[in-house]
């Protein structure tokens, strides 16, 4: 009875060995692979580089940012004749990219984390999500559109000018949360630190922004006839 009750007790330790030791494995081997998926997702941060390494990053993206956001300008003083009969684009194109800019963040950001998580692991699961931020993009878009609208009238009473910054802050605000969900997208596909997509959203709203402003404005005024100056006169 005494052998069997020791065969009982080592049989029972040599399990327990055994399944400690298949713990500690599956253990090392759920932190291999969080520290795999953790360098994919390139979740290292530059803190840990040479100062030059990270100067030298930053630096190649400011730059190169800084660029792009001249086409801003490009595009406004293509607009000038426009800006100067109609003054209340310019009182009202700095909420309208800013409001792109954010809305544009906000998909950005989302996107990023979940990268960070994992969540984006298939093709189906980034084009749920593209589609989910769509539709929220035009959610977003017609409840800023009306926000817009109460504002210029407030503040500048004209309804064609109510009608173009309404139009415009709907169609930036739209686009924005779509190129603000593709922008980390695209880079993770190739390979760049979705991180970047933060700034380069910004960047690319300003110019999308200004576009949109300028294309929409000019249009609805014509559609509505409002003479040059129109909307610098109270209705």
């Amino acid at each position: 009875m005494r052998r069997r009750g020791g065969q009982k007790h080592g049989v029972h330790g040599e399990h327990g060995g055994l399944s400690d030791g298949g713990a500690a494995a599956r253990r090392r081997a759920g932190t291999a692979t969080s520290e795999a998926h953790a360098g994919d997702r390139g979740d290292g941060s530059d803190t840990e580089q040479p100062f030059w390494t990270t100067f030298s990053e930053r630096c190649t993206w400011l730059v190169s940012l800084a660029i792009m956001q001249s086409l801003s300008s490009l595009i406004l003083a293509e607009h000038s004749v426009l800006l100067q009969q109609h003054a209340a684009i310019t009182l009202f194109l700095t909420m309208l990219v800013g409001a792109g800019g954010n809305a544009g963040n906000q998909s950005t950001v989302n996107i990023i984390r979940s990268l960070a998580l994992g969540q984006l692991s298939d093709r189906r699961k980034k084009f749920c999500v593209l589609r989910r931020e769509a539709a929220l993009g035009i959610l977003l878009g017609v409840v800023m559109a009306v926000v817009g609208f109460v504002r210029v009238v407030l503040f500048y009473p004209h309804q064609g000018a109510a009608v173009a910054i309404s139009l415009a802050l709907f169609f930036i605000c739209a686009t924005a949360t779509v190129v603000g969900t593709c922008l980390p997208l695209g880079f993770h596909f190739v390979g760049v630190d979705p991180v970047h997509a933060g700034p380069a959203i910004q960047v690319a709203m300003d110019i999308i922004g200004v576009t949109l402003t300028c294309s929409i404005c000019s249009l609805v005024f014509r559609l509505l006839e409002v003479p040059p100056d129109g909307m610098s006169q109270p209705a």
